[in-house]
């Protein structure tokens, strides 16, 4: 329900999504017979997402499907790189965006119930909740992004999902940044009553440019014992 609330925005960081969306689809399949098809672009741009509200709504969006194709056969996954002109026909910005496109063969969705599934509690299942769907349009809407289905009844159901998209630059930079070696001075005492753990830490110390004075676990005049 925190997805709802303030308490639920989304802790974002730059993300090449590529294997998240694997991930989490070969999870949410687990135990199932449902095969999924890959077509995900190579040079797929990076995004600034909360990994685990993404991943929830991709597992959203598979068990949907999975519980749709009772006669069991194929989901396909399509992730790429598209831009969103001025004459654009849903309500975004320009810019660049990754659409992700999750496509099952199940039952489909009756045009009258098709506008409503985003709606928190509706459902057409006996034992559905009816918040799958509303928690992953609220989760999208949180990062910037949309949302749209399609679907024929008999012939299946295609949801479309657009996430806005950084610059190959702005994840260089923040590599680089990850990698950068955190330099110290000064003097760390250490203690610890195993040796190897002194060892091991103080030359880590050592390493990133700090003095350390290790305590062996006795005191001055205490006799050592084996």
């Amino acid at each position: 329900m925190l997805t709802f609330a303030k308490g639920g925005a989304p802790v974002k960081k730059v993300t090449l999504i590529k294997d998240l969306i694997k991930n989490s689809v070969q999870f949410a399949l687990t135990g199932s017979s449902i095969r999924c098809e890959f077509s995900i672009c190579d040079d797929l741009w990076p995004v600034e997402i909360d990994e685990s509200q993404i991943g929830q709504v991709i597992n959203n969006l598979i068990i949907n499907a999975v519980q749709a194709m009772q006669a069991g056969g194929v989901i396909k996954v399509i992730a790429e790189n598209i831009y969103i002109d001025s004459e654009k026909v849903i309500p975004l910005n320009e810019g660049r965006y990754i659409k992700l496109s999750i496509e099952d063969i199940g039952d489909g969705i009756s045009k009258e119930h098709l506008d409503k599934i985003f709606d928190p509690y509706f459902t057409t299942k006996e034992k559905g909740s009816g918040l799958g769907l509303s928690i992953t349009y609220s989760i999208i809407k949180k990062h910037n992004g949309y949302i749209t289905v399609e679907s024929e009844v008999g012939i299946g159901t295609t949801f479309h999902i657009y996430l806005p998209a950084l610059e190959k630059e702005v994840l260089a930079g923040e590599k680089k940044k990850e990698r950068e070696l955190i330099i110290g001075k000064g003097r760390i005492l250490l203690m610890d009553d195993e040796g190897i753990v002194r060892d091991v830490l103080g030359a880590m110390l050592r390493y990133i440019g700090f003095n350390n004075s290790r305590w062996n676990g006795r005191r001055e005049g205490d006799k050592e014992t084996h």
